[in-house]
């Protein structure tokens, strides 16, 4: 379940979605409602529903002007007839003869239009390319009431039409995430890595994925995850763990034992970070965004 990160007191916030069908493939839909909901209160409390209304469905519907996927020179570029109305960063749907591939934008120049990741079927010209998600809009009375500040409280309720509802979480937090990493940080830590990408996961993707490792990590270990300021050690932290989670299912010896070096430095970097004395670079936030005190550890740091 998908879940849906907002900024407290940012104002109102949209958040997205991608139906799925009963096979757990994505699927455009014509219609949908939503219904923002605090999991405090009964379904027949007033105070259950914060709000409700119709979902926007992205309207971008449009063709392929040229084959793409594995077949072609860059599965990783599509051309439309009309790029009118696609976003980058949004998620859409190529399919032919009722074969879809969901895809996600990262770069458009007039009607080309590049993507995350590469397409790995084949699509002719004509193959429909159409937007797959669908959004609302969380309230500002909602995004800044501090009783669902860093409680795990809220979350929406799709109804997209032909789909049975489902729920997905909002989590509501003082800070976005501070310490990201882009696709190009992996390759500055080992640019041999880039063969991998598309093997099991995209750049992208695996450094999406090892934000969201660390986040977790972080939560496990006690701490709020906007609450620590990471700096280089977070950072060099990251790439590793993305660096692993490209070849982490590539059977190939030597792709293993890097896999598993990969794995442990992010491991002792993480704990290097979590435990012990205070670290250069790093800042300990309170719940204002104040840095911390010297922690008590630091007084007893070592001197030899």
């Amino acid at each position: 379940m998908a879940i849906h990160r907002l900024t407290f007191n940012a104002g109102a916030q949209t958040i997205r979605t991608v139906p799925l069908d009963s096979n757990g493939r994505p699927v455009r839909v014509a219609s949908a409602t939503y219904a923002i909901v605090d999991t405090r209160y009964d379904a027949d409390d007033a105070s259950h529903e914060v709000a409700t209304g119709a979902a926007t469905v992205d309207s971008v519907n449009t063709t392929l002007s040229a084959a793409a996927g594995r077949s072609t020179a860059d599965p990783h570029v599509v051309t439309v007839t009309s790029a009118v109305g696609i976003t980058v960063g949004r998620r859409y749907l190529i399919s032919y003869q009722g074969q879809p591939e969901l895809v996600r934008v990262v770069g458009i120049d007039g009607t080309t239009v590049r993507l995350a990741g590469a397409v790995t079927l084949s699509f002719p010209s004509g193959s429909t390319f159409q937007g797959a998600e669908i959004s609302c809009s969380v309230p500002s009375g909602t995004t800044g009431d501090d009783e669902h500040l860093e409680e795990n409280c809220l979350a929406v309720r799709w109804t997209p039409d032909g789909i049975s509802p489902y729920l997905e979480s909002i989590y509501i937090e003082r800070v976005a995430p501070a310490q990201l990493i882009a696709p190009s940080d992996i390759l500055d830590l080992d640019g041999s890595l880039e063969a991998y990408g598309d093997v099991e996961m995209t750049l992208d993707q695996a450094a999406r994925q090892a934000v969201d490792d660390f986040l977790v990590d972080l939560l496990s270990a006690g701490r709020e995850d906007t609450s620590v300021m990471a700096g280089p050690i977070g950072k060099r932290a990251l790439q590793y763990l993305a660096a692993w989670h490209l070849i982490k299912s590539v059977t190939e010896p030597s792709a293993v034992t890097r896999a598993e070096k990969y794995h442990a430095r992010y491991c002792e970097l993480r704990n290097g970070l979590l435990q012990g004395s205070d670290k250069k670079k790093t800042a300990n936030l309170t719940a204002d965004l104040t840095k911390k005190g010297e922690a008590v550890q630091s007084r007893f740091r070592s001197s030899w």
